[in-house]
C-alpha cells in the first residue's frame, strides 16, 4: 500500500492509520511511518513506509531562558488567552507572571513563593483558576480576573494549603478535571473545580469550590483542616507518575512507575466508598508516563458515551497504546 501526501490534500500532512502496530522512526528532517500487520498467508509482517516533511509553525510570546533540565511539572500554563509562567528571582525564589494575550493586561503573583515553582496549571472552568505549588509544598489557588478599568489583571487567593510534603525527591504535581456536563447537570456544577495533587504514591483530590467555602483564603491550612471537599487515594503500587479525571467527574485514573494503572471512584459525599474500579498493567510493567481519555469536548451530543477510549504511554511516551474502556482491549500500538 502506497500513500502519498501533498499540499492538495483536504487535510494536508495527515495519514489515517488503521493497522494494529505502527512504528515511527525519525531520520534527519523526515518522519518515516511504518505500519505493521500480519499477512493472511504466512503471518509475516508487511511494512509500509511513508515519509513526509512535518510543518510546524510557532510564534514566540515569552522570551525567557529556563534552566535546561527535566521538570516534572509545568513552567508555562495556558487557558484561552491567558498565559502564566514562572520566573526565577535573584534571591532564588520564583514568581508567577500572568498576561492576557489579546491586550496588554499583566499581573505578577509574588506572595512570596518558597524556592522553585514545581507546577502551575489552569482549570477548565468558566472561572479562570490558577493552581501553583512551590518547593515548600505550599499550594495556592488563585482566581484570575480581567478588569477593564483600570486595564489590568487581578489575582485573588481563594485557597492556601500547606501540603506538608517533606520528600523533595518526588515533587508534587497538579491536574484539574476536564469536566463535560450532561443535560442533567447544572451550569454551576462544582466538578469543574476538582484538582488532584500527587506526591509519591499518594493522590489528594480537592473540590476547590467546596473546600474554599469553609476557610479564610489568606490563612494557610493543612490538609487535615479541610473537612469537606477532600479525598485521599493511597492504594497505589509505586509512585504516581500521571493522573487523569474521567470527563464526567466520577472516576480518577492513576499511573505509576511500577507500570500499573488504576481507576478509582470519586464520591465526596461518601469518601469511604471511593474504591478501585479497575486495575491493569498496559505496558508489561514499564513505568507509565501518561494517561488520557479520548473525548470530544467540543462536539458533544446526548448520545455520546464518555471515557469510551483512552491512551496510555510509557518510556516517556515513546510507546503509546489506544484502549477500549468497554472491554479493556488494546486497539492500537504506536512506537
Amino acid at each position: 500500500m502506497n500513500v502519498e501526501l501533498n499540499s492538495n490534500d483536504p487535510v494536508p500532512h495527515t495519514h489515517l492509520i488503521t493497522l494494529h502496530e505502527v512504528d515511527i522512526q525519525l531520520t534527519n528532517r523526515k518522519t518515516i511511518l511504518t505500519e505493521t500487520t500480519p499477512t493472511n498467508d504466512n503471518n509475516q509482517f508487511t511494512n509500509v513506509i511513508k515519509s513526509f516533511l512535518s510543518k510546524v509553525f510557532s510564534q514566540p510570546i515569552i522570551d525567557h531562558n529556563w534552566e535546561s533540565r527535566y521538570y516534572s511539572g509545568h513552567l508555562v500554563a495556558t487557558c484561552g488567552n491567558f498565559v502564566a509562567y514562572s520566573l526565577k528571582r535573584q534571591n532564588g525564589d520564583d514568581i508567577v507572571c500572568v498576561f492576557y494575550k489579546q491586550v496588554d493586561f499583566r499581573s505578577v503573583i509574588n506572595p512570596p513563593f518558597s524556592g522553585d515553582i514545581h507546577d502551575l496549571v489552569f482549570s477548565f472552568s468558566d472561572d479562570v483558576l490558577l493552581a501553583c505549588v512551590d518547593q515548600a509544598s505550599h499550594l495556592r489557588i488563585y482566581r484570575i480576573e480581567k478588569v477593564d478599568e483600570p486595564n489590568e489583571l487581578q489575582h485573588i487567593l481563594i485557597l492556601f494549603i500547606d501540603l506538608q510534603y517533606s520528600n523533595n525527591q518526588y515533587p508534587p504535581t497538579l491536574s484539574w478535571c476536564y469536566f463535560i456536563p450532561d443535560s442533567n447537570d447544572s451550569e454551576d456544577n462544582d466538578a469543574y473545580t476538582m484538582l488532584s495533587v500527587t506526591h509519591g504514591s499518594n493522590v489528594e483530590v480537592l473540590n476547590v469550590d467546596i473546600a474554599s467555602q469553609s476557610c479564610i483564603s489568606e490563612n494557610m491550612l493543612s490538609l487535615n483542616q479541610i473537612e469537606n471537599g477532600r479525598l485521599t487515594y493511597a492504594d497505589n503500587n509505586g509512585n504516581v507518575t500521571c493522573v487523569c479525571f474521567s470527563p464526567d467527574g466520577t472516576a480518577l485514573g492513576t499511573g505509576t512507575d511500577k507500570g500499573e494503572i488504576k481507576f478509582f471512584s470519586i464520591n465526596f459525599d461518601q469518601p469511604q466508598t471511593c474504591r478501585c474500579l479497575h486495575l491493569w498493567i498496559p505496558h508489561e510493567g514499564r513505568p507509565i508516563s501518561s494517561l488520557f481519555f479520548l473525548d470530544d469536548h467540543k462536539n458533544l451530543t446526548q448520545d455520546t458515551q464518555l471515557w469510551r477510549y483512552a491512551i496510555s504511554g510509557c518510556d516517556q511516551n515513546r510507546e503509546l497504546k489506544v484502549w477500549s474502556c468497554t472491554n479493556w482491549s488494546c486497539l492500537q500500538i504506536i512506537r
